[in-house]
């Protein structure tokens, strides 16, 4: 499904792990219903709602990888591309 994406964009395979962190691990905290937002409510005694605007790096995450993706900083290629 996104494969034909990369190849179409001449991107590296590698990126893909990269964007499954800045979108899948980076952002599970947030998620009330994944396992990390589940555990880090019920250690904190707090509903996901009260510590959201205090995950700071879930955002950051985010806006770095704009950030790359704007500027092209980081993002591999593949060889055959000019």
């Amino acid at each position: 499904m996104i494969s034909p994406l990369y190849d179409k964009y001449q991107l590296h395979r590698k990126n893909w792990s990269r964007t499954m962190e800045d979108t899948g691990t980076a952002f599970a905290p947030i998620i009330p219903w994944s396992v990390t937002g589940a555990f880090i409510a019920d250690t904190l005694k707090v509903p996901t709602g009260d510590y959201i605007l205090f995950a700071l790096m879930t955002y950051l995450g985010i806006l770095f990888a704009l950030i790359y993706i704007f500027t092209g900083f980081g993002i591999a290629k593949t060889r055959d591309c000019t």
